[in-house]
């Protein structure tokens, strides 16, 4: 990969939570990618199951792993 597209992907691959590379990253219903861990504590310390980014209530409790993405984050 030339370092523009390696950047892209980087930043694509990014979880907003943490900063880092997506680890077990799940998509909620309004199609942002987070870490599982990551969602699961932002979801403890607001109470609700919005989501991080967009404030958007997630209609999925329990977001199945986007192993698309988790493929492509661990290639990296």
């Amino acid at each position: 990969l030339e370092m523009a597209e390696r950047a892209a992907l980087l930043e694509f691959l990014n979880c907003h939570v943490c900063s880092e590379i997506f680890n077990d990253p799940v998509t909620l219903s309004c199609n942002h990618n987070f870490c599982w861990s990551c969602l699961q504590k932002f979801w403890e310390q607001t109470h609700n199951k919005n989501c991080p980014i967009c404030k958007r209530k997630s209609s999925k409790e329990d977001p199945a792993v986007n192993f698309g993405l988790k493929e492509l984050a661990d290639s990296l």
